[in-house]
């Protein structure tokens, strides 16, 4: 964890103490669209719009014609790549590719990388045996997101490009990654005109410090070693988006590094407690082996302790919150 990092856990983290739990209306938060790129919607999709769905935005803020996760991951699925660059990032070889269908225009990520490593060092000198780095990952965190209600992985699908299998995620716009906080800042798109400071503090530390909390419980249930200032995406609205999945769902069964969490959203709680083996199987059997998902229950088995031991000590009305934003 960098010094910002640290330094922003401190600042929440004595906030959450000072201010009392703040309990919101239940309902998923709509998305907001994450960097600076051309996003065109000329034609909507058709479709009936389903409860709960996401508005998923574009550059600038421009609104999508998605109505829901399943027109997300069927538009990654089948329209046609008309655009690729390389994204000089990381040692994977991501490749940004544009996309088309129906008049709508915007940009996905490519990842294509499968490799396992006997030894590998991660970002804070922890050494990792036989680490696999796969592309499959990344929408498998996806779907066990949706699983647990949280709506701050961008949506992935697998698919083939050039002969190539590989995880095509949905393109995040306006958006910076923590690591740049300190000097780039979050532009809001509802600032006023002729206003272009950046804000580098979080508006509502409370807010701010669920949303950092949960990553922590996320990164943990997953087996994720790999989370850094890179691969976690700060939007516009101060939203939180978890990217770059493909270390995850290590071969261990341990959690640690969870001495900061006090909150935890409710709906993940109720439905963490309801993973089962056969749904689990279902949802990620595409993506994971049979070992990856039983450590996902393993873990699950620690995290819910460590739930049940702050609900006991605290009580729900200071552990447990409804809304996502």
């Amino acid at each position: 964890m960098n010094a910002y990092r640290i330094s922003q856990c401190l600042l929440v983290l004595a906030t959450c103490f000072a201010l009392p739990t703040v309990h919101g209306a239940v309902g998923l938060r709509s998305p907001q669209g994450l960097g600076q790129d051309d996003s065109t919607s000329l034609r909507p999709i058709a479709a009936a719009r389903q409860a709960e769905a996401p508005v998923w935005r574009g550059a600038a803020g421009v609104p999508l014609p998605f109505t829901s996760y399943e027109e997300i991951e069927e538009f990654l699925r089948t329209a046609e790549v008309v655009g690729r660059e390389s994204i000089p990032v990381g040692v994977t070889g991501p490749v940004k590719v544009t996309l088309e269908k129906d008049g709508v225009r915007t940009h996905a990520v490519f990842r294509h990388f499968k490799h396992t490593y006997q030894r590998a060092r991660m970002g804070d000198g922890r050494l990792r045996l036989n680490l696999t780095d796969s592309y499959a990952f990344e929408p498998a965190a996806y779907a066990l997101a949706r699983m647990l209600g949280m709506d701050c992985v961008p949506p992935a699908v697998v698919r083939h490009i050039r002969g190539r299998r590989g995880s095509l995620q949905i393109w995040v716009y306006d958006a910076v990654m923590e690591r740049d906080l300190p000097e780039a800042g979050v532009v809001r798109l509802d600032r006023q005109a002729g206003d272009d400071s950046p804000d580098r503090t979080p508006p509502d530390t409370v807010v701010w410090a669920r949303q950092q909390q949960m990553v922590t419980l996320f990164d943990e249930l997953i087996g994720n070693d790999d989370r850094n200032g890179g691969n976690l995406l700060i939007d516009p609205q101060w939203k939180v988006w978890l990217i770059d999945h493909t270390r995850s769902f290590y071969g261990r069964a341990s959690i640690s590094g969870l001495d900061s969490v006090i909150f935890v959203n409710r709906g993940f709680w109720q439905r963490l407690q309801q993973l089962e083996k056969d749904q689990l199987h279902e949802a990620l059997g595409d993506y994971l082996t049979g070992s990856q998902i039983k450590l996902i229950l393993r873990r699950r088995e620690r995290l819910a302790e460590l739930i049940d031991g702050l609900l006991q000590r605290f009580g729900e009305d200071a552990v447990l919150y409804d809304s996502w934003g």
